[in-house]
């Protein structure tokens, strides 16, 4: 796995031209019996069509989220793979849940991150994560899977696309690609593991992200936007054309509403309230399990000062 990353101590705007960027998987979620020594990482792939530099920070608060710089941010190049772990040291029963927030010239994503922990057994795969090319030549991909406490588990398996096959074993998962079946660019799928509901599994079933790049990391997601950017003087709407399959859309952005009608997205402005200047939003589509970011800025001048009138004559009679 090909990890691009390097610790700073702080975020600040990036610099560089535009790219597009496409991140997989959309979400990540963790397991952990308490008491287990097990707790593997997963990773994000991220897409551009140019390089970049990308920064990745999490909530101060969550120490259990873990950057491969061991600190609230980490730096790294576009394309490229940020892994991501988690401590669970200190922590009880429970789900938790956190963010991390991926800062680029494109736009921000957060990624949501979920982590249970539990008393009870849980499924897990190692690697815990695959990131497959086109190009990747051989046989497939075994990942070995197995119960926390170490019972035997008897597996069994579904894909969550079809370009990806996975094959149950009896303590690992066969995974192969067809590369007919997928699109050009980010493919995100994952491979579903069931283990026998009689073992009390906590997390059955078990997913295991896939993400399978056809071509290379500069090709970016499955959808194609017409225009790739939007740009506001004022409140008003644009339309930008999105050709590829079907998709979402939402921003984090409070200034920004969408709405969608078949293929054509709509971008909303509403700077009602805000003071003169530039801001930068972004508006995340998803498709197939491939997130892309459509930035969008919105430039307030600072309204111009009232003329002064002529000067209002008295009528007859007043003073």
């Amino acid at each position: 796995m090909r990890l691009l990353w390097a610790w700073v101590a702080g975020v600040s705007v990036l610099a560089g031209s535009p790219a597009t960027v496409a991140l997989a998987p959309p979400a990540l979620t963790f397991a952990y019996q308490v008491g287990s020594p097990f707790a593997n990482p997963q990773a994000v792939v991220l897409s551009s069509a140019a390089a970049a530099l990308f920064t990745a920070t999490r909530p101060v608060q969550d120490n259990w989220l873990v950057l491969p710089s061991g600190i609230p941010a980490a730096s790294g190049s576009l394309p490229g793979i940020l892994e991501l772990g988690f401590n669970p040291s200190g922590l009880g029963p429970g789900t938790y849940t956190s963010a991390v927030t991926f800062h680029t010239t494109q736009g921000n994503y957060d990624l949501p991150v979920t982590l249970l922990v539990t008393p009870a057994p849980v499924l897990l795969a190692n690697p815990a994560f695959l990131e497959i090319g086109s190009t990747d030549i051989g046989p497939p991909r075994q990942v070995a899977v197995g119960m926390s406490n170490g019972a035997a588990a008897v597996l069994t398996t579904s894909p969550t696309a079809p370009w990806l096959t996975a094959v149950p074993g009896s303590n690992s998962v066969l995974v192969s690609t067809t590369v007919s079946k997928a699109t050009a660019g980010l493919n995100s799928a994952a491979v579903k593991v069931t283990g026998s509901t009689a073992l009390g599994i906590a997390n059955n079933p078990l997913q295991i992200p896939v993400v399978y790049v056809v071509g290379t990391l500069n090709s970016g997601g499955p959808l194609t936007l017409t225009p790739a950017s939007l740009a506001f003087q004022r409140a008003g709407r644009q339309t930008v054309a999105v050709s590829g399959p079907a998709f979402t859309a939402a921003t984090a952005t409070p200034w920004l509403n969408v709405t969608l009608a078949g293929q054509d997205l709509t971008v909303w402005a509403n700077p009602a309230g805000m003071a003169a200047g530039t801001y930068q939003g972004t508006v995340a589509l998803t498709a197939n399990g491939v997130v892309e970011l459509l930035p969008v800025s919105l430039n307030l001048a600072a309204a111009a000062p009232a003329l002064p009138g002529p000067a209002r004559r008295p009528r007859r009679g007043q003073p």
